[in-house]
């Protein structure tokens, strides 16, 4: 099904707004020629949206397996213009912890850092807010590994380990989080994640997968 904005090229995908007030922004920002605000129309206020046969572009892929949906498995499905929605059955992420690797590890952003610092690295202030690596590891599961607040600690997972600074917090037990702006060698969280993707989207598995902490050499 199409999408998106209105632009020069084709009309707006979205009901409801006013045409003409949307053709005037346009305009104003030069996404869109002057003198052609009329050409803007609304789509799928008649509740028909882009699914029959000759219409579509692609017909989507198995949520599963990401294999292509064929033009025979569309037609038999007689969407006929209804909207299509898929659904996504819910599928054990594709590494778990067990004996060895005892916890989950998740990876995400902190608040002061934008995707691998390339910006963020050079603003002082940011910088200086979160200048290097850490994990966060939930007090209780702390506690039981002999670890406190500030020590130097190793995460490590079937595909290598890196040393952070534990940081112990109200975090979900069972549970390790690191965050993957850092890209050194000796800190990229991304290192200890699966390499696996999601088949249709091809997005890496880097939010889950198993790995254990434990007190750096020295400490």
């Amino acid at each position: 099904m199409p999408g998106g904005n209105a632009h020069a090229a084709g009309p707006a995908t979205t009901p409801g707004l006013a045409m003409t007030s949307c053709a005037a922004v346009l305009e104003s920002s030069g996404r869109a020629p002057v003198g052609r605000r009329t050409e803007l129309i609304a789509l799928y206020v008649d509740h028909h949206f882009m699914t029959d046969d000759d219409q579509c572009e692609t017909y989507g892929h198995d949520l599963v397996t990401g294999a292509a949906v064929t033009a025979t498995d569309h037609a038999a499905s007689h969407f006929d213009g209804c909207a299509r929605l898929k659904v996504a059955e819910w599928m054990p992420p594709p590494e778990t912890p067990d004996e060895e690797y005892p916890m989950y590890l998740t990876t995400g952003r902190s608040v002061y850092h934008f995707h691998t610092r390339t910006r963020t690295g050079r603003a002082l202030e940011l910088n200086a807010a979160a200048p290097e690596p850490w994990v966060e590891l939930a007090s209780s599961d702390a506690a039981e590994l002999g670890i406190n607040e500030g020590d130097r600690v190793c995460v490590e997972s079937t595909r290598g380990s890196i040393e952070v600074t534990a940081r112990c917090s109200r975090n979900r037990p069972d549970t390790l989080f690191l965050p993957f702006h850092y890209g050194d060698p000796e800190t990229a969280a991304n290192d200890l994640t699966p390499t696996s993707w999601d088949p249709v989207s091809k997005q890496p598995h880097f939010k889950s997968g198993a790995a254990r902490v434990v007190r750096a050499r020295g400490e």
